[in-house]
């Protein structure tokens, strides 16, 4: 046994010795070499994020040129698409100046009527040679486009204007430059435009901006020796926000009816209402006899929403079924919001391509 203690003893003895061995002092180590600062890289260019605009549309009309023997409506309609700010982006900017001939009484041949707009007309208008810029009108209203780009409804409403050659023109001299046309028509639309009730907002990165004007005189009755006749001048507004996939992204859709009464004898009576149907409200009428019970605006605006994310081809592939002498939705679902005849909103939309911006 005690042989035993004394050999444990003895181990334990060495085993403290091989201990007390590793306390060593450390060796110093060299100090690692530097790291070299990290080379600044330049910055990725920044990525264009999606970005949230207004639609919206005006109209301004006048029959001030209408005469005994002629009926005849201008009108001019802009569409605009604004930033957060309120300042303009985009603009698209049209007029139908729409005539019909009834010289002491007699009707002229509705089918003769040029119903382009003036945007459409291109050289055909012929303001070239009577342009002291020498720019013909859809030219001049390019210029305009591109110039107002950055203002506001406000500014646009502070524009002041001065008399020329019996023409009210801009003072401004960078958008005079560019159009030296009367700018009544330009400016009141703009600005209602840019203060539009119906305005839409749609999110993109970018978009283009479409407008469709087309008119039909084929309403236009003639008068007897019982009754006045009327010039119809109608025309239907489209314009859309389309993505780079030519989808849209929002839209608006308008019409007015300009209505020129004449009687036997070919005199005319101006009409004192010029406001589109989605100014007119329920003065529009259309409550009593809509089969859903809903005024016109408000199906326009329920057309609108429903053909976001389509293509201008689908809209106009929508089917239809005739209905009292109308075209209206063949979708359940649309019609119980748009029981109205929708063959104009689709052409629309046609339109709205053929000056895409």
């Amino acid at each position: 046994m005690k042989k035993l203690l004394a050999m444990l003893l003895a181990l334990v003895m060495v085993l403290s010795l091989a201990a007390c061995g590793t306390n060593e002092e450390p060796v110093d180590e060299p100090a690692d070499e530097p790291v070299d600062a990290p080379v600044d890289e330049p910055a990725d260019e920044p990525v264009d994020a999606a970005a949230t605009y207004t639609l919206g549309m005006g109209v301004s009309a006048s029959t001030g040129s209408s005469k005994d023997g002629l009926a005849q409506a201008d009108v001019t309609v802009a569409v605009v698409v604004l930033d957060a700010e309120g300042k303009i982006v985009s603009a698209q900017i049209d007029c139908a100046q729409t005539k019909v001939n009834f010289p002491e009484g007699v009707l002229e041949d509705l089918t003769a009527v040029d119903v382009r707009s003036k945007y459409t007309k291109k050289e055909d208008y012929g303001m070239l040679v009577a342009s002291p810029i020498g720019a013909e009108w859809y030219t001049q209203v390019d210029a305009l486009e591109e110039a107002v780009v950055g203002m506001t409804g406000a500014d646009i409403d502070a524009l002041e204007l001065v008399e020329s050659n019996g023409h009210m023109v801009t003072t401004n001299e960078t958008i005079y430059a560019g159009c030296t046309m009367d700018m009544t028509g330009f400016k009141a639309a703009l600005v209602k435009a840019c203060n539009d009730e119906y305005a839409k907002e749609f999110t993109a990165d970018s978009f283009t901006l479409g407008l469709g004007v087309e008119t039909s005189v084929s309403s236009t009755k003639a008068a007897t020796a019982d009754a006045n006749g009327t010039a119809a001048l109608y025309t239907n507004f489209t314009g859309v926000a389309y993505d780079a996939e030519g989808k849209v992204l929002a839209c608006l859709l308008d019409v007015i009816q300009v209505k020129v009464a004449f009687d036997a004898a070919g005199v005319v009576t101006q009409p004192e209402d010029l406001r589109t149907k989605k100014e007119l409200k329920g003065d529009y009428g259309m409550l009593p006899a809509s089969a859903i019970g809903v005024e016109w605006m408000d199906q326009a605006t329920a057309f609108e929403a429903a053909v976001v994310g389509m293509t201008a081809d689908e809209v106009v592939a929508i089917e239809t079924v005739e209905s009292n002498g109308h075209q209206v939705p063949a979708d359940e679902t649309l019609h119980a919001a748009c029981s109205m005849d929708i063959t104009g909103f689709q052409s629309g939309f046609t339109a709205s391509l053929t000056n895409v911006k």
